[in-house]
């Protein structure tokens, strides 16, 4: 929704914050493998600003295809996109029967 402030997943730092097409942009580096993308995006940090998991990146921001609100998210392992899933709901624990 627009306006929803957006966190970070994990500790990283800005490598881009700006606008990409027609809609803002944000990408941090979480390590030397590893980048997350949102968009559209109003963010006012700046490129090298380091952050600490759960800080705020900006607010969800209007813009692209959707007609209303959307964010997209990205991650890129050695510039490969991957789902984003098996990085915001963890690793799955296998339990034992009951």
């Amino acid at each position: 929704m627009p306006g929803s402030v957006l966190a970070a997943p994990a500790p990283g730092t800005v490598e881009f914050v700006g606008v990409v097409v027609d809609r803002g942009t944000l990408t941090i580096r979480v390590d030397a493998d590893t980048v997350y993308s949102w968009e559209p995006i109003a963010s006012t940090l700046s490129v090298g600003d380091q952050l600490v998991a759960g800080a705020p990146l900006g607010t969800a921001a209007r813009g692209g295809h959707c007609a209303t609100e959307c964010v997209h998210l990205g991650v890129r392992v050695r510039g490969e996109y991957v789902s984003p899933l098996r990085y915001l709901l963890g690793r799955p624990v296998l339990l034992p029967w009951e």
